[in-house]
């Protein structure tokens, strides 16, 4: 009769707790790296993704670029990731080019292509000119109207 060693119960009760706090963690799918702030205009285009070209820490971070593709040289034909990468990416719909969506680099090794990064343009404030002729004439047109009842009604 063989009389093996039997783990102790407590053994198993860990065990059991331990499997089910694994398989309770998250994980690190693609749904926990899914990019935002996604806009394209006829000008630009910009989103915070991952980086996916690792020439940046892999993490969000936010690029706004020209809507052009260096490649091609054509205008307004990027689209964001059409073809569903996990960290999100920048494919010129006219020659397929991908970029990263974080960096602008183009996805193909020692490619020497990158999205240009997007200044908008700088708008100056207006400098209001006022003359001592411009305020006179305003309160001599005010007093115009002090001396004219306005309401139809006799003082």
């Amino acid at each position: 009769m063989s009389n093996g060693i039997q783990p102790h119960r407590r053994f198993k009760f860990y065990i059991i707790i331990l499997v089910c706090l694994i398989l309770s963690l998250p994980t690190a799918g693609a749904s926990s790296m899914k990019p935002y702030n996604v806009e394209v205009t006829s000008a630009f285009v910009k989103a915070t993704a991952f980086c996916s070209c690792g020439s940046m820490s892999y993490g969000y971070h936010t690029g706004t670029f020209e809507n052009y593709c260096p490649r091609c040289h054509s205008y307004g034909t990027l689209k964001f990731n059409p073809k569903d990468s996990p960290e999100g990416e920048w494919t010129c719909s006219k020659c397929s080019a991908d970029y990263c969506a974080a960096s602008g680099k183009e996805k193909e090794p020692n490619s020497p292509y990158h999205l240009v990064p997007y200044n908008p343009p700088v708008v100056q404030d207006q400098e209001i000119i006022t003359t001592t002729s411009n305020i006179d004439s305003m309160i001599a047109d005010l007093d115009k109207y002090d001396q004219t009842n306005l309401l139809g009604v006799n003082n």
